[in-house]
């Protein structure tokens, strides 16, 4: 038996030995192994099940054996080629494909996550709390460990009981219908003025053992309840204001027109493609800057291109401009990708 069974598959699949079904059984497997733990938010549609995992493992595939990519050890060829003629052996192979990060699979697993966060108000308040929790974990936390792996503890040396995260997560919640009553009006402030740093203290010290920021944030969502509603920051253009057909068939011209470079480049932007993703997904774009201006370039022309087109607007409503609509065009080029 081959000590390096993926790096042979991969070679059989590359040479036309009629190995791609048992490959592609093998990436999918790999998938649901790498990504058992995580919740439902890094998947498609926000639901890990078996579809989801299915087309992430189908992705991950279709991006080894199709898309160049420029960083090591790719150098501009396919990962599956790259494998097949450097013979990467399994440990290496594995780690750029699954689970390192970044990887294949992780690139894939971000992008889900980043379009479920733009679609979904619940999901952008707890990435809301794990950004902030950083700065403040360094200032009033003690580290143990580095990297991904570090943990957090109170920085106040007394000794303290440890509770289940439950029982803290009861009495953070109690500390913070208290907290949330304003003692001049007596009535209640919105969650969003909350000061999360006594809260992070409390919760350390109620914890009594080091904790990891994911852990903590898991902790706080389930003490702090989300808003009650979701206010954007941009006005809503009103349904009968904007004529949704007539702003379809416009970005699906306007992507007709462009190269299939730049055309893939919009649509993985829309979809929550980011950074180095981007950059692996089109090496043509050599640096974050060269990527920087052509996505510039690609906005500008759409919106150009709206601007232009009058017919937009329902008969009877007020001239729109394309800032007024901008969540219903991202919204449309996802579901025309």
């Amino acid at each position: 038996m081959s000590t390096n069974p993926f790096q042979s598959m991969v070679h059989d699949h590359m040479t036309g030995h009629n190995h791609s079904a048992p490959l592609l059984a093998y990436v999918r497997q790999q998938a649901d192994r790498h990504t058992r733990r995580l919740p439902g938010a890094f998947f498609e549609l926000g639901e890990r099940n078996p579809e989801a995992v299915t087309s992430l493992g189908d992705r991950v595939f279709t991006r080894c054996d199709r898309v160049p990519l420029g960083r090591h050890p790719f150098k501009g060829r396919t990962p599956f080629a790259a494998i097949s003629e450097d013979r990467i052996p399994d440990p290496v192979g594995h780690g750029v494909v699954f689970h390192h990060r970044p990887s294949i699979l992780w690139d894939e697993v971000k992008a889900d996550y980043a379009a479920n966060v733009c679609r979904d108000p619940a999901l952008q308040w707890d990435k809301a709390h794990f950004d902030a929790l950083g700065p403040i974990l360094e200032r009033v936390a003690v580290r143990e460990g580095a990297g991904r792996r570090a943990l957090w503890r109170a920085s106040d040396t007394g000794p303290h009981r440890a509770r289940p995260p439950e029982e803290v997560a009861r009495l953070l919640a109690r500390r913070w219908a208290e907290a949330a009553v304003d003692p001049d009006t007596q009535r209640a402030r919105p969650v969003e003025a909350l000061d999360l740093e006594p809260m992070v203290v409390d919760a350390l010290r109620l914890l009594g053992v080091a904790v990891s920021r994911s852990a903590l944030a898991r902790l706080l969502a389930d003490a702090l309840p989300a808003p009650l509603r979701y206010e954007p920051e941009a006005p809503v253009v009103p349904a009968r204001a904007l004529d949704r057909a007539a702003l379809r068939e416009t970005l699906r011209g306007f992507l007709a027109e462009l190269d299939p470079e730049d055309r893939g480049l919009l649509l993985a932007l829309v979809r929550g493609v980011r950074g180095d993703a981007l950059l692996d997904r089109h090496p043509h774009l050599n640096s974050r800057s060269a990527l920087s201006k052509r996505l510039k370039a690609l906005s500008e022309a759409c919106a150009t291109v709206l601007a232009r087109s009058a017919e937009l607007a329902a008969p009877g409503a007020p001239a729109l401009r394309p800032q007024d609509f901008m969540l219903e065009v991202v919204l449309t080029l996802q579901s025309l990708h």
